[in-house]
């Protein structure tokens, strides 16, 4: 098996580099750039090449635009870069300073043949997460040994990985999904060792560019970060591009690859049980249930999942965005007909929210309308009382329960169940804040 090119590369490489202004690959008529590609100290991918382009006499301006992708001969291997986040550049007449483009993107995609690709699209992409296979309840490593009947000496050793057939994600929209356990070695000396880990692939008949499945890939490893609380790293990944060879070339994915400042040094301290299981939220049904919730209510979505990826706001912007997600989601529900969101039910969206969770919520705040009226009050002298006296400890414990409710709801939604909430609210990890929070209410 071949290795992945990808570290090598992004340590810093020569090539070429043809910029392709629609999906489409041309490599014979697209201009050719002559450039050097690294990981900027930011993380993301960075090209600086040459601009040789001739400055040709006449009125025709030439397009500047952001190019579509960018395809690229390197000396450990091809390239393909799919989704361009921004492109620049830097020119010179005369003197002696060279003109040059700067592209920047969070992800590469190594090992292309560029000969065969046929676009920057793709049919396949898949993640592998070292954690995940407890969520998933996926049969781990089975081990069996043999031995000598004589010397009792073992002769050999048989490990197998064996899949779940109802942790097939099935059907999405035009993607399958598969999720699948994953094994890899890795020699040290004279140690063999093997790791397994939680492969997670979407596949489609029809070519789809590539901002498509980043898409899904980051909002499945939400669901991974919000179970683990915590940000859970992709360990590597794979993509097929469109006209390949079945050979999967290797993805490499910023977003989902690279720790956040923010959560260094948090993994050691949380243990590796997660709050729930693929189970509790209905199965690969309910994934795929999450998936669309996360198209639907994005805002409320990132409030309860990008603090993992990107870092928690400061307060009160924690409680304004939390408040805020509560208002959306509640008047999303009150204007659908939703008897739980009716004003009749409860006076304000936490409450309703709150109520909407139901008994294992109760067991934590106290009281439900308590904690609605306080979140309420909290959040509009926050937003329009510039001489509120803030709390900073008030403000952590509202915008925690907030989160729990919030992530509760959406779950159970996902679930069609009330099970994804009843597990949570029964860990002892979320149980432990109750005393503090209801000391602040009085419940």
């Amino acid at each position: 098996m071949a290795t992945d090119p990808s570290s090598e590369i992004l340590e810093g490489n020569v090539g070429f580099f043809w910029p392709q202004e629609d999906h489409r690959v041309d490599l014979d008529d697209a201009i050719v750039e002559r450039g050097y590609i690294a990981q900027a100290p930011d993380s993301f991918v960075q090209v600086r090449a040459l601009d040789e382009t001739e400055v040709l006499p006449g009125i025709t301006m030439h397009s500047s635009s952001r190019p579509m992708a960018l395809f690229g001969s390197t000396e450990k291997a091809g390239i393909l870069i799919p989704d361009l986040m921004s492109a620049g550049r830097t020119g010179h007449f005369g003197g002696s300073k060279a003109s040059v483009r700067r592209y920047r993107a969070r992800s590469l995609i190594s090992g292309v043949d560029l000969h065969s690709a046929r676009s920057s699209k793709l049919v396949s992409a898949s993640l592998v997460f070292a954690e995940g296979l407890e969520f998933a309840a996926l049969s781990t490593l089975h081990t069996e040994f043999k031995a000598d009947p004589l010397t009792h000496l073992v002769t050999e050793a048989q490990f197998t990985l064996k899949a779940d057939p109802a942790a097939n994600g099935g059907k999405y929209g035009p993607y399958e999904l598969v999720l699948e356990p994953d094994w890899s070695t890795s020699n040290s000396g004279s140690t063999t060792n093997l790791s397994t880990g939680l492969s997670i692939t979407l596949t489609v008949k029809r070519p789809r560019p590539f901002s498509q499945f980043r898409h899904l890939l980051v909002g499945i490893q939400d669901l991974l970060n919000v179970t683990y609380d915590r940000f859970v790293p992709a360990q590597s990944g794979r993509a097929l591009v469109d006209g390949a060879s079945s050979e999967r070339s290797y993805l490499w994915l910023q977003d989902t690859m690279v720790q956040p400042p923010h959560s260094a040094g948090v993994s050691g301290r949380q243990g590796s049980t997660p709050l729930f299981q693929l189970a509790d939220i209905g199965g690969s049904a309910g994934l795929r249930r999450w998936l669309t919730l996360r198209d639907q209510f994005p805002d409320v979505a990132k409030s309860v999942s990008s603090g993992h990826r990107y870092g928690g706001s400061r307060q009160p912007a924690r409680l304004l965005e939390l408040a805020a997600a509560t208002e959306i989601y509640v008047a999303a529900h009150r204007k659908a007909g939703a008897a739980w969101a009716k004003k009749a039910t409860a006076p304000t969206p936490a409450e309703a929210l709150a109520r909407r969770v139901g008994k294992p919520f109760l067991d934590l705040v106290g009281d439900y309308s308590t904690w609605g009226a306080r979140v309420q009050d909290t959040y509009n002298s926050v937003k329009h009382n510039p001489s509120f006296a803030r709390d900073p400890e008030e403000l952590r414990l509202l915008s925690w329960s907030a989160q729990v409710a919030l992530l509760c709801v959406l779950l159970d939604r996902a679930a069609l169940s009330k099970a994804p909430s009843r597990r949570i609210l029964s860990d002892y990890r979320v149980k432990r804040g109750s005393d503090e929070l209801r000391n602040l209410l009085g419940t």
